[in-house]
């Protein structure tokens, strides 16, 4: 049996829609406002904060070897506090405290050399946990870190 470019694209697409009816079990839906712990009141108005430009990580040190300019960063992971929602700080992890982190900035042909560093907590929470689990097993209201700018 010979199938067409245009018959393999219609049997492909029903097998997607088959995975994804056993993904979506009939019957239950979700929305936008029932995936939020907060309530409807505190919710962010969209485009009231300003654009915030990323920081720079700066190199620890450079330097040039026979193959050219070498840039060493440093960059530790570790709990933060971010206001992803105007108001309240939210719990993260990231490097330096930080969600989204500080970016790098290298001159074309210029190597990096990264060394990471693990300062996050023994138990932490994983993606997809959600708010309510991750802010009582991680942060307290005495223990949560704060975010400070250098």
């Amino acid at each position: 049996m010979r199938l067409s470019r245009r018959e393999m694209f219609k049997i492909g697409g029903l097998a997607a829609a088959g995975a994804a009816g056993l993904v979506v079990p009939l019957g239950s839906r979700v929305n936008g406002s029932s995936a939020s712990l907060l309530p409807s009141a505190r919710l962010p108005k969209p485009y009231q904060v300003g654009f915030a430009r990323l920081g720079v990580l700066s190199p620890v040190r450079t330097e040039v070897d026979a193959d050219g300019p070498v840039a060493y960063y440093d960059v530790t992971a570790r709990t933060g506090a971010a206001g992803i929602v105007p108001g309240i700080l939210t719990p993260v992890l990231g490097y330096e405290g930080l969600v989204p982190a500080k970016r790098i900035d290298v001159e074309q042909g210029t190597r990096i050399v990264m060394t990471m560093h693990n300062q996050l907590p023994q138990a932490h929470p994983t993606f997809g946990t959600p708010g309510h689990i991750v802010a009582s097993t991680w942060c307290t209201a005495t223990t949560c870190p704060t975010r400070t700018t250098t």
